[in-house]
């Protein structure tokens, strides 16, 4: 059983998603408030060792393709939906790396994964952001069991 101290505090999840967001993208972040809702797309990348669960970084389609635009430096016409997956799924890892490093250890980081329809878990810590108008939820989830 994890021990509660072990779960970074979501002023550690925001301070890291801030960073990486500004730090690659430099597209507007603001904190906000609430919890997180269904979302058109989400990344999901998996912690295992001393720790197990994972991060998933969810958003709209909107804020995925704004992404990939800017990570990939493209137009709008240039957009499909593997290049904002690609993005998408690059924020999760670089995130995910970032909360990685204050987990107990050992622990390795999986590979990342896109979904569609994205629909929030009951519990987790959550860190909500607001860029340019969409909704950016960053969440950590322990696994059960």
């Amino acid at each position: 059983m994890m021990l509660m101290n072990t779960m970074p505090a979501q002023e550690h999840l925001c301070d890291i998603t801030e960073n990486v967001w500004m730090g690659f993208l430099d597209l507007p972040l603001q904190r906000s408030t609430g919890l997180p809702v269904a979302c058109e797309c989400a990344a999901s990348i998996m912690i295992e060792g001393a720790w197990n669960g994972q991060v998933v970084v969810a958003c709209s389609r909107r804020l995925a393709q704004r992404v990939a635009a800017v990570m990939f430096q493209c137009e709008d016409s240039e957009l499909r939906e593997a290049l904002w997956a690609d993005a998408l799924n690059e924020i999760a890892n670089i995130i995910g790396g970032n909360v990685k490093s204050l987990l107990p250890s050992p622990s390795r980081l999986g590979l990342p994964h896109f979904h569609t329809a994205w629909v929030p878990p009951e519990s987790g810590q959550v860190a909500t952001f607001s860029s340019e108008g969409d909704a950016l939820h960053v969440l950590l989830i322990e696994a059960s069991g």
